[in-house]
């Protein structure tokens, strides 16, 4: 099943701590659906939603390796409401498959996070020292010394063009509780690869994504601190 209300555009944008020279240029997301059909146990009505692709934005010819968080930089990626967390998903693109939409149609609003692929096949992700218990709650996840990553040589980190031109590489799918202007607020670590050669790094990326009710979409961006609330297994 795909999603609905596909917006094309451009949607956001980045604060990250230095100017990128290479590599890692900002932070964008793409408003997927809003009001996907998701369903919540003792409630009769689909409640209001918004599901964003969330994407690491590199040069042409870049990579993204790896997703972390350090006792430097604390990762963390929450909302101002709660995500929705599909009980037959998981918290990684490797518990996605996609077989199973036709008979589970809420599974394509999962909340997961990831390098590059959507779903479980041929998916190359590393999963180290991350506890997802409570983003698997519909909460923040939290992460001071671990991660998600892939290797160079399978590719799966390598950019893709987007509709808006950037070259960019997916880490998460995520639905909200609530309108497209609840906000996804976060901060990740991100290190990769380079097309000459070579490696580049960014630490404590700070953003903030949401999508104010206009024609297209807009996206605001700011700087913000730790907010959540809570899922299930892992």
């Amino acid at each position: 099943m795909t999603s609905t209300t596909l917006v094309a555009g451009l949607f956001a944008s980045v604060l990250a701590t230095s100017a990128a020279l290479g590599g890692f240029q900002g932070i964008e997301a793409d408003l997927v659906a809003t009001n996907g059909p998701v369903t919540v146990p003792g409630h009769d009505d689909p409640p209001e939603t918004w599901t964003a692709r969330v994407f690491a934005v590199v040069q042409e010819g870049d990579s993204l390796l790896e997703v972390y968080g350090n006792a430097q930089h604390d990762m963390y990626i929450a909302a101002q409401s709660q995500f929705y967390q599909n009980a037959f998903g998981g918290p990684t693109s490797l518990d996605i498959d996609q077989a199973d939409y036709a008979s589970l149609p809420d599974l394509a609003y999962d909340s997961w996070v990831t390098i590059g692929a959507d779903n479980m096949n041929n998916n190359a992700l590393v999963v180290d020292n991350v506890t997802f218990s409570a983003f698997n709650q519909g909460s923040a996840l939290f992460v001071n010394n671990g991660g998600w990553s892939v290797s160079d040589a399978s590719g799966q980190g390598a950019a893709v063009q987007g509709p808006d031109g950037q070259w960019r590489v997916l880490i998460a799918q995520l639905t909200l509780f609530g309108p497209p202007s609840t906000s996804i607020i976060g901060q990740v670590n991100l290190s990769g690869s380079i097309e000459v050669g070579g490696s580049w790094t960014e630490e404590g990326i700070a953003f903030e994504l949401n999508f104010v009710p206009a024609p297209s979409a807009l996206a605001v961006l700011g700087l913000a601190g730790l907010a959540g609330r809570r899922r299930r297994r892992h």
